[in-house]
């Protein structure tokens, strides 16, 4: 083996034990504001997941979501269809998982304060509805 070939061999033995140190300690992923952790990407998802509750179904926004969806409904294809999406949890979790990316990669200081806000209201909703059924 050259003196290259072993340079080589030992920075990819090298590199492969930073990776396995850092998926031991959840993370890091690539994401466009740079690292994050697994425990980070879940509470982002979960975050997600409630706005999109907030959105589609929950009843402190009936009010306004009922007079939205009234007046989408009563207008043409492109409306109505917009009416879809603002019902369909698919739909309207993709546009909540833009905005909790977005709202990571612009506001890193205070969004992991909302987002853990966010995750943990979800958490105590579902032991409620297991609970309280």
């Amino acid at each position: 083996m050259t003196p290259e070939q072993r340079a080589i061999l030992l920075d990819e033995a090298a590199a492969a034990q930073r990776d396995a140190a850092a998926l031991a300690d959840g993370g890091p992923f690539v994401t466009w504001g740079g690292t994050t952790r697994a425990l980070d990407l879940l509470e982002d998802g979960i975050a997600a997941h409630r706005l999109t509750r907030l959105l589609v179904e929950d009843k402190i926004l009936d009010g306004p979501r009922d007079l939205i969806l009234e007046h989408l409904d009563g207008g043409g294809p492109t409306a109505r269809k917009a009416a879809e999406g603002l019902r369909c949890y698919w739909c309207t979790g993709m546009h909540a998982a833009t905005v909790v990316v977005c709202l990571r990669a612009l506001n890193p200081r205070w969004w992991p304060l909302l987002r853990r806000a966010l995750a943990v209201a979800t958490v105590v909703g579902i032991v409620s509805d297991l609970l309280d059924p």
